[in-house]
């Protein structure tokens, strides 16, 4: 290993800062699939080593790829075979070579539709070096010459791999460890407790299966530190200009020590090296808050998926809405006829998207149309001609139409969970309930019409995005980061604060969490239920409810996670002082507890006043409240009770209660073994107190 540094620590804190997930997007390859978290807050700043910052967000694997995905992959390419350890199916996969992840992560490419990440140019194997993409080619970054910027999954750079493992947004500070601390992590062999981490194991024993390989970082990724050493797509020596150069690997794994797993510390193979402790997760592009296409370029874009069936799709320059280029879609033989321009979104969207078409001749019978559809669904909304009447231009409800005029027009679908709204050239032709959030767009025509040929140019898509916003209590908003202070609390009892979620942003907020964390999580409790969603410009009610066992400063984290892909991580630090029966702090006679409550009475829990707390103890006999050793000085000889000389009889009833402030006074639970009779005759009632200042209040009556 090389550059070996060491970070001094700089906290006491020993927990995970995430232990509710975040929102996970589940893609889908055959087989399997791959949970990704997205890391946010683009243009962060760098750490003190030089890494870290990146411009953009991205997505990134929570989990290390598994043997099980490799076994995958070998299936579908028998002659590019990947090797690798086999400890079990979900284990990560290890003794893979950075040319065998690389060939790997290309297959997650082409096979969904993508354009390939690493170029390879020679066909010995699949641990073959990869070729630089050369200038010339579409995708070419030459600040990266390993990465083609059209794929869609790749490895990811040190600087994205580094700001997922290190970086807490909320704070815009980086730990040296993933668990989100500066404090050497609990070493253990499995589990995804707070605070651990699968490092400091003997050798034999293995990293572990990759779902249960440690707590999750602050973004949500799960063994970046231990379990096994992970490939990084950057070379050790930037720029990525040789491909023979040494790659680096980050984390350590489960026989590591400590400041293996720091950030200063990098490991290097050569990129055909492949070792049992190595192994790697895959990174992948974010959806785009807004995207617009005017296809100006030398080829379609790969945010495109195209589909042909009996047509063409091509770039031309004859008939354009804008600009110098458009799509055109065209029928090339008999038959049923399909082309459609597609795009699957990684999560649901509400939004708008638009296009311009180009309807050439409204008699031929052809249909094409501006479509949005979810895909775990049959829920779809569209605009354009449909097939049971190619005459007019139909929304989604198949009611209401336009009639149909050569020329170019503007389809437009506005979108959200609770409505539906679509025009054509700004006019609105379908507006109500009904909507839905959804992950696919495509532009599309298809029919039996023996020709066709319909242009698109100008599209346009924009994801409506929610904006959380906290406020405790309700009307008082605390920014992410912020500290709320409770006042002052008594310890054994519950009180209550109105928390509220507000939603001011333009998209719903779902996926929403809570979770709290920090020494005195247990003081505080607050629930989000499944399922909840806050409407834009809406707000939900909710309680934090805290209630201290014991005396003391109380603090936690509360962490609200949600769709909000601005504040992926709303934290709140609670703080609160809880006063017991238990202390005396200022060490006058009176506990805290009855202190702060008799505080209209001039009394401070903070500030000693022996005259004055000695004073309301000797007079409190007088209005019939009595301390626990006046009680014991009550004369034996009061008259209680008067006898019935009718009845020659008497009925004693004594009700005994018990107070720490004077003003909330609780009956006493008598338990009849305690009562007796001694040998003068006396009733004698034992009960038994650890509080040394509690008032006592006694009530009979005799007849």
């Amino acid at each position: 290993m090389k550059n070996i540094t060491y970070h001094t620590t700089k906290s006491v804190i020993l927990i995970c800062l995430i232990t509710g997930m975040p929102s996970i997007q589940a893609d889908d390859f055959t087989g399997f699939n791959i949970d990704f978290v997205e890391i946010g807050n683009a243009g962060n700043a760098a750490d003190d080593t030089g890494y870290g910052s990146v411009d953009y967000n991205y997505r990134l694997s929570v989990h290390e790829v598994s043997e099980t995905m490799i076994d995958a992959y070998n299936t579908a390419n028998p002659n590019l075979l990947i090797t690798k350890d086999t400890r079990g199916p979900n284990h990560p996969a290890t003794s893979v070579s950075w040319n065998e992840a690389a060939r790997f992560v290309n297959w997650l490419n082409t096979s969904t539709g993508h354009s390939p990440a690493y170029k390879f140019t020679t066909t010995g194997g699949a641990n073959d070096n990869i070729a630089l993409w050369p200038s010339a080619d579409p995708g070419y970054n030459p600040n990266n010459p390993f990465r083609n910027s059209n794929a869609h999954y790749f490895l990811s750079s040190e600087n994205e791999w580094y700001k997922a493992a290190y970086y807490n947004a909320s704070t815009s500070t980086y730990h040296n460890y993933t668990t989100g601390s500066d404090t050497e992590p609990i070493a253990v062999a499995s589990g995804t407790a707070g605070g651990t981490i699968v490092y400091n194991q003997a050798f034999n024993i293995g990293p572990a299966v990759i779902t249960n390989a440690g707590c999750l970082s602050p973004y949500g990724t799960m063994a970046q530190n231990g379990n096994v050493w992970e490939w990084n797509e950057s070379s050790l020596t930037a720029p990525n200009d040789s491909v023979s150069e040494l790659r680096v690997s980050r984390g350590g794994n489960w026989n590591s020590i400590p400041n293996h797993l720091q950030p200063n510390f990098r490991g290097n193979l050569e990129p055909d090296d492949a070792t049992s402790e190595t192994g790697f997760r895959v990174a992948a592009i974010a959806d785009p808050i807004v995207y617009t296409d005017d296809f100006e370029a030398s080829s379609i874009n790969p945010f495109w998926s195209m589909r042909n069936q009996n047509t063409t799709t091509t770039l031309q320059n004859t008939t354009v809405h804008e600009g110098h280029q458009a799509v055109k879609f065209t029928t090339t033989t008999s038959g049923q006829k399909e082309a459609h321009l597609e795009h699957v979104f990684s999560r649901k969207h509400e939004g708008k998207v638009s296009v311009w078409v180009y309807d050439l001749d409204p008699t031929q019978y052809i249909y094409f149309s501006l479509m949005v559809s979810d895909t775990s669904s049959d829920a779809s909304a569209g605009i354009g001609v449909q097939d049971w009447d190619h005459s007019a231009y139909y929304s989604v409800d198949g009611k209401t139409s336009f009639a149909r005029t050569a020329g170019w027009h503007q389809f437009t679908i506005e979108f959200s969970e609770s409505s539906l709204k679509t025009s054509i050239d700004g006019e609105v032709v379908y507006s109500g309930n009904g909507g839905n959030r959804f992950n696919k767009v495509s532009l599309n025509m298809f029919g039996p019409g023996s020709t066709g040929i319909v242009y698109y140019d100008d599209f346009l898509f924009e994801s409506s995005q929610p904006q959380i916003q906290i406020e405790l209590p309700t009307d008082t908003p605390v920014a992410s980061g912020g500290t709320w202070n409770g006042g002052i609390l008594l310890a054994k009892e519950s009180e209550s604060f109105p928390l509220t979620i507000r939603n001011t942003g333009e998209g719903l907020l779902t996926d929403l969490v809570a979770t709290m964390e920090g020494a005195d999580a247990s003081t505080f409790s607050f629930t989000i239920p499944n399922g909840t969603t806050v409407t834009p410009s809406g707000s939900t009610n909710f309680n934090l409810i805290a209630s201290p066992p014991s005396g003391g400063i109380k603090t936690a984290t509360l962490r609200i996670t949600s769709n909000d892909a601005s504040t992926p991580f709303y934290l709140i630090q609670l703080n609160a002082q809880s006063l017991s029966e238990e202390d005396d702090t200022d060490q006058d006679g009176m506990n805290d507890a009855g202190e702060y409550s008799l505080r209209d009475f001039g009394f401070d829990w903070q500030n000693p006043q022996s005259s004055l707390v000695s004073k309301f103890y000797d007079r409190a006999h007088t209005v019939g409240l009595y301390t626990q050793e006046q009680a014991a000085g009550v004369a034996g000889n009061m008259r209680i009770f008067d006898v019935n000389p009718s009845t020659n009889t008497v009925d004693l009833i004594i009700r005994l209660e018990q107070s720490l402030n004077l003003q909330d006074f609780t009956q006493m639970t008598l338990n009849p073994a305690n009562l007796s009779i001694d040998s003068d005759g006396n009733i004698r009632y034992q009960h038994d107190t650890s509080a040394n200042k509690k008032f006592f209040r006694a009530e009979w009556k005799g007849q």
